[in-house]
């Protein structure tokens, strides 16, 4: 499929895509942390403690590692990268392999179709994304082991949107949500892949925005069942230490609806409109509190150090 020039092309993209988000990273947690936009805006009004802050400055390599990783992942599916940084900033994706006219059974005659498959493929990838996150916590060697590694991205409390490349190479969720690319794109629906990724890539780093700008929508999306693309609330709760498991969603609450996985504590601050009095009490703490539990958090309440 490939050859030794495609190869040399791919390795090279690969690299580009790793310091472009490794620059990004830091450029986000730089940002959120001295304009304090945390205490100011965020969900809890609590202040980043600065070692939280540090330890994310010091860990270049893990973006670093998830844009190789996402790039390889989108070459080895046969998605074609056109540019270094390919499909990750929304560019037109394109598989380097065609069908033959008996395998392609999906066809869209028209915009509207196009829109129906669009939102059909979405919810389709939330799904996967949603099982692949939840699997990704239930199995140790999935949490805790390189290439995966989940737990690298829970050490961040304090989210902005590049939280979501701090992961050490792959999530589980960018195999599972390729693949459904890679489906419709064979069938040659790139309309609805260009719509489903674009409503993904927004959803999700919106979803660790750390703030909820837009609280009304978050109230309403309680109330029709989590379908609504628009989980910052929701995701929050998911990189808290002390609530139990759950909140799995990434781009919709739709599944964590369906199959009872919410977080109690998120819905009690979506329908009261303030945190539960036992979330406020684990982090209302004296700043030198706080930072000293997130340190020792940091320093191997998985099992592994990142300093």
């Amino acid at each position: 499929m490939y050859n030794s020039h495609d190869l040399a092309r791919i390795a090279i993209g690969c690299l580009i895509n790793g310091v472009f988000w490794t620059i990004l990273y830091w450029a986000f947690f730089a940002v959120f942390h001295h304009f304090d936009i945390h205490r100011k805006y965020g969900i809890f009004k609590i202040r980043e403690p600065e070692v939280h802050y540090r330890t994310a400055l010091k860990n270049w390599k893990i973006p670093f590692l998830w844009g190789i990783g996402t790039s390889a992942v989108m070459a080895l599916y046969g998605l074609k990268l056109n540019s270094p940084l390919g499909n990750t900033l929304g560019r037109q994706p394109e598989l380097v392999f065609s069908l033959p006219p008996e395998y392609i059974f999906l066809h869209s005659p028209n915009l509207f179709t196009d829109i129906l498959y669009g939102i059909v493929g979405f919810y389709l990838v939330d799904f996967t994304d949603y099982w692949a996150h939840r699997i990704g916590h239930r199995y140790p060697f999935m949490y805790k082991k390189f290439p995966f590694a989940h737990f690298v991205h829970h050490n961040w409390t304090f989210l902005n949107p590049l939280v979501v490349v701090s992961s050490p190479t792959l999530h589980p969720a960018v195999i599972t949500g390729s693949a459904v690319y890679v489906f419709l794109l064979s069938q040659g629906l790139l309309l609805p892949v260009l719509f489903l990724h674009l409503v993904k890539i927004f959803s999700n780093y919106m979803s660790h925005l750390g703030c909820d700008p837009f609280p009304g929508l978050t109230r309403l999306n309680h109330r029709v069942g989590g379908w609504i693309p628009w989980i910052p609330l929701h995701h929050q709760y998911h990189h808290l230490h002390f609530t139990r498991q759950g909140n799995y969603g990434n781009l919709s609450c739709l599944w964590d609806y369906v199959f009872g996985t919410l977080i109690p504590e998120s819905v009690y601050h979506i329908e009261r409109g303030e945190p539960a009095p036992s979330v406020i009490a684990r982090l209302g703490k004296p700043e030198e509190q706080l930072e000293a539990d997130m340190g020792k958090f940091l320093q191997g309440k998985t099992g592994l150090s990142l300093r």
